[in-house]
């Protein structure tokens, strides 16, 4: 994976990110509906499925890490583009270390007027993952074992892929590690407009879309 530079880390953490880790690959951000839950506002639509959310914790572990440059985009931060050596921190440490920066982003919402002693007290006490924030979380190796460990914890999981990687998806099932909903984001109703949207490079990634898609009647 491309390392991220002092440069890097200071534009995610001036918009809201905080990363974790001892290796720097997990992103956490207050979900911009657990913010309005906060103030007394309507939840997202995934109170649907009964996830409260002020106690979702909106995280990625492959911060920066994509293999599409998609034109709508708005996470412009690219990273260096030096190699480094692919080390990526276990599960249990990502899953811990992205509840404690929650706890943190948190901390200053007591004082919120609009904020009840309860709300807060259930934020800081997070029941759900939405493995959604940036990059593409697939490109994590121990994808399924987080996923695993999330649910082990008895929070739910949420997972959010771009489907160019069904080899991934097949791991979920095979090691029975299945999130709680899983997302395929298609980019575009056929291959010519998807590779004129997301200026993707590789071959083969309609390709790969698609299969995810016939995979997905299997979650």
């Amino acid at each position: 994976m491309a390392k991220l530079s002092e440069k890097n880390i200071a534009q995610y953490e001036k918009a809201g990110y905080r990363i974790v880790g001892k290796h720097l690959h997990t992103g956490v951000e207050v979900f911009r509906w657990a913010k309005e839950a906060l103030r007394g506002g309507k939840p997202c639509y995934k109170s649907v499925y009964c996830i409260a959310s002020h106690r979702c914790v909106q995280m990625t572990p492959t911060l920066n890490l994509c293999n599409l440059n998609c034109q709508w985009c708005w996470r412009t931060f690219r990273p260096d583009r030096k190699k480094s050596a692919k080390i990526w921190d276990n599960p249990k440490e990502i899953v811990d270390e992205a509840i404690a920066a929650q706890r943190n982003l948190l901390s200053g919402w007591g004082g919120n007027p609009k904020t009840t002693k309860l709300m807060l007290k259930e934020a800081l006490n997070p029941k759900h993952f939405a493995i959604s924030l940036d990059g593409e979380p697939t490109f994590y190796p121990k994808i399924a074992e987080l996923v695993k460990e999330i649910k082990k914890r008895r929070m739910t999981a949420f997972l959010v892929t771009n489907g160019t990687t069904p080899l991934k998806l097949k791991e979920f099932l095979k090691k029975k590690a299945v999130p709680t909903n899983l997302y395929i984001s298609v980019y575009g109703p056929d291959e010519k407009s998807f590779y004129k949207g997301t200026k993707g490079k590789a071959r083969g990634l309609w390709a790969n879309v698609l299969l995810s898609l016939r995979l997905f009647p299997q979650f």
